[in-house]
């Protein structure tokens, strides 16, 4: 993955210490992922599929484009590494909204409806290790950094016309 040369390289972590705070986002991601399936539940039981669901992936990817942005721009090494962590595990909080949104969508296509929404992310997942550092090289690492949190942010901008409560209307 890109953030390891980040650490080693940019932010003058030797090797082996790189390699160990290398794994943060991971362990954020292990935390966040069911935090965030458990609070898909709770907000969907409360407010319907549309809001609970739309607000946990609205919110969980705004929060990590923020967590971006910061973990960027920030001096500190370490708060660095905490705040891209934050960044990834917030994304890792959407995830229980994603795939229980493909059931309410389409509930006799989900696995289809899954199968290209897992594509898509594996795409995005396929791409990063090599986009990222090649965006670095050419325009810096906070532009990089920052294609990253926009990418976030544009998600989450997109939640707001996600409606899985209403299913697909196909025409």
């Amino acid at each position: 993955s890109w953030f390891y040369l980040y650490l080693v390289n940019v932010r003058g972590f030797g090797l082996l210490r790189g390699a160990f705070y290398a794994t943060a986002p991971f362990l954020a991601m292990a935390l966040f992922c069911p935090l965030g399936g458990w609070a898909t539940d709770r907000l969907t039981a409360r407010r319907g599929a549309n809001r609970g669901r739309a607000l946990i992936g609205g919110a969980g990817m705004a929060l990590a484009s923020l967590s971006i942005v910061l973990g960027a721009l920030t001096d500190s090494p370490l708060l660095a590494i905490a705040l891209l962590s934050l960044g990834a595990g917030w994304l890792y909080f959407t995830v229980g909204a994603f795939w229980s949104s493909t059931v309410d969508l389409s509930k006799s296509h989900a696995g289809t409806l899954a199968g290209i929404m897992n594509t898509g992310a594996n795409l995005g997942g396929s791409l990063s290790p090599t986009l990222t550092p090649w965006l670095a090289e050419q325009a810096g690492w906070p532009v990089a950094l920052g294609a990253a949190a926009m990418a976030a942010l544009l998600g989450g901008l997109l939640w707001m016309k996600i409606k899985p409560g209403d299913g697909l209307r196909l025409s």
